[in-house]
């Protein structure tokens, strides 16, 4: 008896799950007839206005790479800009380069200030 049971439960369900799905209306979606534009084709170029929102994404991507490492100082341009060869695009900061320079200014500084010594050609490193 259970498994005569069983079998018209399944019956009856899938007969009620059918006659449910037949009676739902098309999942296709509609569109009204005014918002449609019908016209004859016709040879030529077609122009279309069409807006929406959305995103720029470029075909080609280049980086910028720097000689050294850096903290962006100063933004020159933005993206989109037209630029030339050597156009300045960002400032870069870097302390430990200012360091050297300053170093190495204060050197030159330093041995412009001082005055030349003559060498008389004595070799100092001659055993005796």
């Amino acid at each position: 008896m259970r498994p005569a049971f069983y079998a018209v439960v399944v019956l009856v369900g899938a007969v009620v799950v059918t006659m449910g799905v037949s009676r739902l209306k098309s999942a296709s979606p509609m569109v009204d007839r005014s918002a449609i534009q019908i016209v004859t084709v016709r040879r030529g170029p077609v122009t279309r206005k069409v807006q929406g929102l959305g995103v720029l994404v470029p075909e080609e991507v280049r980086w910028l790479a720097a000689a050294t490492e850096g903290h962006v100082q100063q933004v020159m341009l933005r993206a989109g800009a037209r630029v030339k060869p050597n156009t300045v695009i960002l400032q870069l900061s870097n302390p430990d380069l200012d360091h050297q320079l300053v170093d190495g200014e204060l050197t030159t500084k330093k041995s412009e200030a001082e005055p030349s010594l003559p060498t008389c050609g004595f070799n100092w490193n001659r055993n005796f």
